[in-house]
């Protein structure tokens, strides 16, 4: 088949195409925010680090608006003299497994990066586990040491060492230069799907919101006589607080429960509306078809093959697909649809690429029912 004369074709009848353009191209769009929710959501379920869960517990305070700071001293007091303790960590309300992030900007030598920010004490790093690429946790009492993760280190220093350099973070009046001193493994820190990639950890401040306890308890401690105990240890320094705690391995099932679920009625509708999409480019190509039978009757008629009209379909649509992708990828470019997601360089790759591949197939599929069609006209119908 003669490509050029396809596209001059094509061109010609752009008011013909213009809705089948149209539908491609946001199909397109679609798929790859997608995709790109999609591979975010689970490129960290294959990853090697998880947090260690054994013999960990997570508190919760609710201070129903009640003053806490004043009252932080005396809950790390009683938990230091409780003798079912062997660590224990404060932390902002990011804790593991949690369902809300704190997310705020980041900048070294102008790149600027949206980032995870926990604010904790540097007891976490030990009762979590987490391995210490290079660096140390920071003092609890330096507020302007901080600790990174590997992804970030690599994101802003690549080949050189982080330690010691100084970043900015927050923006406006709130702008301050902190110090790295330490860089940690990426790991899987909001559930078991997702990695904690561009995270960075500060030390607690005064004023900062505080209102969740990460514990680490001896060993063949019975879990429900601890809880009721650190229960009592709360509620006897503010009766009016409310108090939750659960065991890292039931809050994190609770955790991938609440993004499983949905995950699949998504994927589901998913499917769904790339049902309606192959039957919508269907019929629009159907209909241009009808309007091409007397063009496609003088081609059986001088010797056209049933295969000849079957391609020459299959390349119109395939050409339209590629204007649809091409346009697409301008579009994606100019929306914000990757910072959205903070999704890596290579999340965007694999998204374009599936999104091109699948784009592709919806196109052909879609194709297949208007070319059969196309196959069976019968040239003297048509030419008389």
């Amino acid at each position: 088949m003669n490509l050029l004369y396809n596209f001059k074709f094509l061109v010609r009848n752009k008011k013909r195409n213009i809705l089948l353009l149209v539908q491609l191209t946001f199909s397109f769009i679609i798929i790859f925010t997608l995709l790109v929710a999609l591979l975010n959501t689970f490129k960290g379920f294959n990853s090697t680090k998880n947090l260690n869960k054994k013999n960990i517990l997570i508190g919760t305070i609710n201070f129903n608006g009640k003053d806490f700071t004043s009252k932080r001293e005396l809950i790390k007091h009683n938990l230091k003299n409780n003798k079912f303790i062997s660590k224990f960590a404060l932390c902002s309300e990011d804790a593991p497994y949690s369902k809300y992030r704190v997310l705020n900007v980041a900048e070294y030598d102008n790149r600027v990066r949206n980032v995870d920010i926990i604010t904790t004490s540097s007891d976490y790093f030990d009762i979590l586990d987490l391995n210490f690429i290079s660096g140390f946790k920071f003092n609890n009492n330096n507020l302007n040491d901080i600790v990174i993760t590997k992804s970030l280190s690599d994101y802003w220093f690549k080949n050189e060492s982080p330690i010691k350099k100084q970043i900015s973070l927050f923006s406006g009046k709130n702008k301050r230069s902190f110090r790295i001193v330490g860089v940690i493994e990426d790991y899987k820190h909001y559930s078991d799907y997702n990695v904690l990639s561009y995270g960075i950890f500060k030390p607690i401040k005064n004023n900062d919101y505080i209102n969740e306890i990460i514990i680490k308890v001896h060993p063949n401690i019975h879990n429900y006589a601890f809880e009721s105990n650190l229960k009592d240890i709360i509620f006897n320094i503010d009766k009016n607080w409310r108090f939750k705690i659960l065991d890292l391995e039931e809050r994190s099932k609770i955790r991938n429960n609440n993004i499983t679920i949905p995950l699949l009625i998504f994927f589901l509708i998913v499917v769904f509306l790339i049902i309606n999409v192959i039957l919508g480019i269907s019929g629009l190509l159907s209909m241009n078809i009808r309007k091409r039978f007397k063009e496609i009757g003088i081609r059986r008629a001088i010797g056209s093959t049933r295969n000849n009209i079957y391609w020459l379909i299959t390349l119109d649509i395939t050409i339209i697909s590629t204007i649809g992708i091409i346009i697409g990828i301008i579009i994606i470019n100019i929306l914000p649809i990757t910072q959205i997601f903070s999704s890596s360089e290579q999340t965007n790759i694999k998204s374009f690429f599936f999104s091109i591949l699948l784009l592709y197939i919806i196109g052909l599929l879609a194709s297949i029912i208007p070319s059969l069609k196309a196959t069976n006209v019968n040239p003297q119908n048509v030419l008389r």
